[in-house]
């Protein structure tokens, strides 16, 4: 449910019913606003978010993996990013480039050097329940087995972060670029529990996700405690990229506009 809500709400400005109908398509969103500006490029681009027109497919020719990967390289989401690496270079437009990297993100598989050390599989702690998501055997040994493995393959997607930023700056693009890195959900790793069905004791482990802006030519970064919810990222790239072309009715708010915690209801 979260994969079919989260993105469809980072992409829209929007907030979504779970429980709702849902459209194939979401022609107002991130994409086909900065399109309009902007060259889009993207890897094995996403339907409902962007067309043809839009987000051009082209073939890319990868050359043997870097062994800065290892066995990721080779793997379907390791050809993902390096292709995203190589459609990083100038153009005489503007670009806007997208990746959605279903990383670190099980199976986990992949050692922080990106060496794989065992097949893609579920893990042992894993177990079907009834609703939306899986949920956690009560075994806290193997639950935490698990997490370690998280963090195994969260340590590779750092060094990810690192090779984006060696290459935006060896294209000498990095200081007047927007990045933004960020994920659509969580997972709880609790004993027992569902891993991304929210529950009172659980909500803390889903609902926060990490969120890094580097504006361009920004000198210096700072740690923020404003009330930053997905639905703001769409806002606040219009802000940053001074954008004329948004729509009405955002659900979210720029990240470096007006903002209290008194007047920012959040919602999962």
């Amino acid at each position: 449910v979260l994969s079919q809500t989260a993105v469809p709400a980072l992409m829209t400005g929007k907030y979504l019913n779970p429980r709702g109908p849902r459209p194939r398509a979401y022609p107002r969103n991130l994409l086909t606003m900065v399109g309009k500006a902007f060259d889009v490029r993207t890897v094995q681009p996403d339907p409902r978010f962007c067309s043809s027109r839009i987000c051009p497919q082209s073939e890319i020719e990868l050359t043997a993996s870097n062994p800065r990967f290892g066995d990721f390289g080779r793997s379907a989401r390791g050809r993902n990013f390096r292709s995203f690496l190589e459609i990083l270079q100038p153009r005489r437009r503007d670009a806007f480039y997208y990746l959605h990297l279903v990383a670190p993100h099980a199976p986990w598989s992949f050692l922080p050097s990106g060496r794989r050390y065992q097949p893609d599989r579920r893990p042992a702690a894993d177990k079907e329940v009834s609703g939306p998501g899986r949920a956690w055997k009560k075994s806290t040994w193997l639950v935490t087995q698990a997490q370690q493995q998280h963090f195994l393959q969260v340590q590779l997607v750092d060094r990810l972060v690192g090779a984006l930023i060696d290459r935006l700056r060896s294209e000498d693009m990095y200081e007047r670029a927007l990045v933004v890195v960020t994920a659509d959900h969580g997972m709880a790793f609790e004993p027992g529990f569902p891993k991304r069905d929210t529950r009172k004791e659980t909500i803390g482990e889903i609902a926060t996700v990490p969120l890094f802006i580097k504006r361009p030519f920004e000198e210096e970064g700072k740690v923020s405690d404003r009330p930053i919810d997905l639905v703001d990222l769409v806002p606040t790239i219009a802000d940053v990229l001074n954008l004329s072309h948004v729509w009405e009715g955002l659900d979210g708010t720029s990240a470096f506009g007006r903002m209290t915690f008194d007047d920012a209801e959040r919602s999962v």
